[in-house]
């Protein structure tokens, strides 16, 4: 269950599920009625709940619609295993699971009452229900294995990760290799835009303006785009906001750009707990890629020596580390090369595919 309009890993989940030979039924909110990143290969079905888009706290207040509408709907629809994204999905699941008598798998994408300013005793009252929503499901999915650390465990024995990993585009063919004087240093980011989620842009924006021959490419959507715009009013050129983009351009501009960037803030713990995807595509494309201190995806750079770790707050520190990649093509050439590598023998898409398709295939077999 979940929204493939706006997320490139449930695109990436259903494909790969469809490949494996299973039909799958997505219940959405809000979705449009349009086909994503060309799932009409694989036999697919969108029924959407035609709610409005919403945030906060009125979000929070339909929840019992969705679980209602969940609820029937699972009843009604003959399946197999039934695959609940996140808080939100879990409860009328399991109640589904339990009453047809199937598999329930809990995909944990994110935490999202992490990272929401609430009352001490309601948090962990939503913490000590999810923990239950936990036990309950026949299998769990987390997306970093350091969401173990963030939780406080998972009392369940059965638990998957599941890297938000970049699919294969890879192109031997393109010159992938850093060459000195040649046209201007280009910089990658691509993603959401929101100011909750702390993504140091300022900072960054900040630190570009004024080096020589690097260039930021910046893409996506949200309550950010305004700043931005006028980030890039202000760069004499070496900012450019080009906009939302799909996920197959997203790959397609991080295997022409130089570097890949993710300055997420680690005081906020999603942060400081989830990879995220960025650094996956980096490493697909073999491209280095800067990031922030203190981060999940710091310890994940420092591992493979694939980019390069700043302190997001520190405008000179992002300076010096952009103009230390512009400066060394054999060192970027060295760092994208060592992603590329932990890419293919660790953390591929193929490689997370197989893992989901194992975990389906463990489940149904255990119910039989």
């Amino acid at each position: 269950m979940g929204n493939p309009d706006k997320d490139p890993r449930i695109i990436k989940e259903i494909k790969t599920l469809g490949a494996a030979g299973y039909d799958i039924y997505s219940l959405c909110w809000h979705a449009s009625n349009d086909m994503s990143d060309n799932l009409a290969d694989v036999n697919y079905t969108k029924i959407n709940l035609p709610l409005p888009k919403v945030n906060g706290t009125l979000c929070i207040i339909l929840w019992p619609v969705w679980w209602l509408y969940v609820l029937f709907s699972l009843i009604r629809v003959d399946c197999d295993i039934i695959h609940a994204l996140n808080y939100n999905s879990i409860f009328p699941s399991l109640v589904a699971g339990k009453l047809k008598r199937i598999p329930v798998i809990y995909e944990i994408m994110d935490i999202s009452y992490d990272a929401i300013e609430m009352p001490s005793a309601l948090k962990r009252t939503i913490v000590y229900l999810d923990k239950l929503f936990m036990r309950f499901s026949d299998s769990v999915i987390i997306v970093d294995e350091n969401q173990l650390k963030q939780l406080g465990g998972i009392p369940n024995s059965h638990i998957s990760v599941i890297y938000d990993s970049a699919l294969d585009v890879f192109d031997s063919n393109l010159p992938h290799s850093r060459k000195q004087h040649i046209n201007e240093f280009t910089i990658l980011y691509v993603g959401v835009l929101y100011k909750i989620r702390h993504l140091n842009i300022d900072t960054l924006c900040h630190a570009i303006k004024n080096i020589q021959g690097v260039q930021l490419i910046i893409a996506g959507y949200g309550d950010l785009v305004e700043d931005i715009n006028m980030w890039a009013s202000q760069s004499n050129g070496s900012i450019n906001f080009i906009g939302r983009i799909s996920y197959s351009e997203a790959l397609r501009r991080s295997m022409g750009a130089d570097a890949l960037v993710v300055l997420r803030d680690s005081n906020i713990r999603t942060n400081r707990y989830i990879c995220g995807s960025k650094i996956w595509e980096a490493m697909m494309c073999g491209k280095p890629i800067l990031v922030n201190k203190g981060t999940s995806t710091a310890n994940k750079v420092l591992e493979t020596n694939c980019g390069l770790v700043v302190d997001a707050n520190n405008v000179e520190e992002i300076k010096d580390a952009i103009i230390t990649l512009r400066d060394n093509p054999e060192l970027c050439n060295e760092l994208g090369a060592n992603g590329r590598r932990a890419y293919e023998t660790q953390y591929s898409w193929e490689i997370m595919g197989k893992n989901l398709v194992d975990c389906y295939k463990e489940l149904i077999c255990e119910k039989m």
